[in-house]
């Protein structure tokens, strides 16, 4: 993958091996969090995109965090999602 967003060097190009994913920052309850999700948007008729159990790190300086970030690249169809929202 390929890590885009405010703050990100634009060192590497995107490429088909290397899918574009943003780092998102989120305010809850007053802590900072940050995720990484893919850019392009989830598949007609499915739901946002959610953390499925991947993530993203590496050793390289200018990571954004200094700890593995969540990657939310898993999506449900809405019938998918109310059947596991039980």
């Amino acid at each position: 993958m390929t890590l885009v967003g405010p703050g990100i060097p634009e060192i590497f190009d995107v490429a088909p091996d290397a899918p574009e994913c943003r780092l998102v920052k989120r305010t809850i309850m007053g802590t900072e969090y940050l995720h990484v999700e893919p850019t392009a948007q989830p598949p007609g008729g499915h739901t946002s995109y959610m953390a499925g159990g991947c993530y993203v790190h590496t050793t390289d300086g200018r990571f954004p965090s200094r700890y593995p970030l969540a990657l939310h690249d898993r999506s449900e169809t809405w019938a998918q999602y109310e059947a596991n929202s039980i």
